[in-house]
């Protein structure tokens, strides 16, 4: 009602509120005139069939003004940030393969700045990149390349006079960017303040005999998803993965999830859960279990897509070891006996592994506390709160806590799996590598399980990381 009057304020609006399908009607019936809308986290607005986009693109259409704020606009191709950018230029492109080759020389003006950005710049090539630059289409006759054509060819590039060219040269490549006018890029190197210096320590491990049994069986799985989902299709499912995924994360908590989902597909086949039902012959279920066996009932479940028994029985075979935690442990000990100020955060993918990883370090003597999705909003701050006061040592979190919940007081960080996209990846880091940050280093440590699916995940990484500096510019 005071909106529908006209009255002038301030209102915040969550995410969450926007997702709401009486939201949106209102939204599309009453068309709010607003001065300034502003969408933080904005990347979670690049699918375009999601109420949340609706939301937001009706706010706009109807705003004078509008802001994107994100720190990770690439999530899985460069068509997130065509479907973010159309929110502020509706129209400026017909679709997104028009955006992506808008796109294309901007990469040859974040090859130059590479280029320039080394001690000793090969002039050479970056001449031969203006040249492209001034026989292509909406480059040529621009003064601005003109300009960047004379620093390049005619100026001295000696070394009293190459840092304030190179500066000079840089600045003019990046007038020049393609998306100039609708992206403002503030990375923490160009802002003024000290930075702690990123060290990333990577233990190797190597698994046993009864983990890499498990290991090849949940690979085999995965294998036989993709098979079964795409059976005349050669295509890598990497949804499909996830088993994998799982094993590599936490082998231990991956073989509870396997002999857990049994039981528990079993139980549902057989209504276990409701009052014993007498069947034609007389013998309730519970009788049934007990003469047929909840593990012959599991493996005919899991047998109509494939034969699990060589999994099950590399899951039951596991018993508790665990080089992987025990690597872990090591560090752990080591890093919080020098340095107990701060404690540490660690990330997983995987609830199931942050839940055995609660346990075990529980037992091993460490203070730790859990953030996960289900962790309601209240008590996500008081555990935000708790650990930036000192009051235990490990907090574990989910993805969940990798936006939002800062955490600069900490300076030493666990990826006990990678995720696939750099941006969350990127946005872990942030927790620590933020303002407010005092310590001179902050500690990104990772595991790389030989043999396993990390490294096929690192170069998926490796290839956003281009895709996005392609778009965009180097990262920090």
């Amino acid at each position: 009602e005071r909106i529908e009057a006209g009255e002038v304020m301030v209102l915040v609006v969550s995410q969450g509120i926007l997702r709401l399908s009486p939201m949106l009607d209102w939204l599309v019936d009453h068309s709010p005139n607003t001065m300034l809308t502003i969408v933080d986290e904005a990347h979670h607005i690049r699918n375009p069939k999601s109420h949340l986009h609706s939301a937001v693109t009706m706010l706009s259409l109807s705003s004078e003004r509008v802001v994107l704020l994100t720190a990770t606009p690439v999530n899985l191709s460069t068509d997130d940030l065509f479907v973010q950018l159309s929110q502020l230029a509706p129209g400026r492109w017909p679709d997104a393969h028009a955006f992506t080759r808008s796109l294309r020389p901007g990469t040859i003006l974040n090859n130059i700045l590479d280029l320039l950005a080394t001690e000793s710049p090969d002039l050479d090539a970056v001449d031969d990149l203006v040249m492209i630059l001034e026989h292509t289409v909406g480059f040529s006759g621009d003064t601005r390349l003109e300009m960047l054509a004379t620093l390049v060819r005619e100026m001295h590039w000696g070394e009293e006079t190459t840092p304030n060219l190179r500066l000079a040269t840089a600045d003019l490549v990046r007038r020049l960017r393609p998306l100039n006018g609708l992206v403002v890029r503030s990375r923490r190197r160009d802002l003024d303040w000290q930075q702690p210096c990123r060290k990333a320590i990577t233990l190797d491990i190597r698994l046993q005999e009864e983990e890499w049994n498990l290991y090849v069986e949940a690979r085999d799985w995965s294998q036989r998803l993709m098979e079964l989902r795409r059976p005349d299709d050669d295509v890598w499912d990497w949804a499909m993965l996830v088993p994998e995924r799982m094993a590599s994360s936490s082998l231990q908590a991956y073989a509870s999830h396997v002999l857990g989902q049994m039981r528990d597909a079993a139980r549902l086949a057989l209504d276990l859960d409701q009052e014993p039902e007498c069947g034609d012959n007389g013998v309730d279920a519970g009788e049934v279990i007990g003469v047929v066996g909840l593990d012959r009932v599991e493996r005919r479940l899991l047998s109509r897509i494939g034969n699990p028994e060589a999994l099950i029985s590399a899951a039951e075979n596991l018993g508790g070891v665990d080089s992987k935690f025990d690597a872990l442990l090591i560090w752990l000990t080591e890093s919080l006996r020098d340095d107990e100020v701060g404690g540490v955060i660690l990330f997983s993918h995987f609830r199931g592994t942050l839940a055995y990883l609660l346990r075990r370090l529980r037992e091993a003597g460490f203070t730790t506390e859990l953030i996960s999705g289900s962790t309601k909003m209240g008590e996500r701050e008081r555990i935000r709160t708790s650990f930036a006061n000192g009051d235990f040592d490990i907090l574990l979190s989910s993805e969940v806590g990798s936006e939002g919940l800062d955490q600069q007081h900490c300076h030493r960080m666990v990826n006990y799996d990678l995720p696939w996209n750099p941006m969350r990846l990127e946005q872990r880091v942030g927790r620590i590598d933020r303002f407010g940050q005092m310590a001179d280093e902050i500690t990104v440590l990772n595991f790389a399980v030989e043999g396993t699916i990390d490294a096929a995940v690192l170069g998926r990484l490796y290839s956003r990381i281009k895709m996005f500096e392609q778009s965009l510019g180097m990262l920090d």
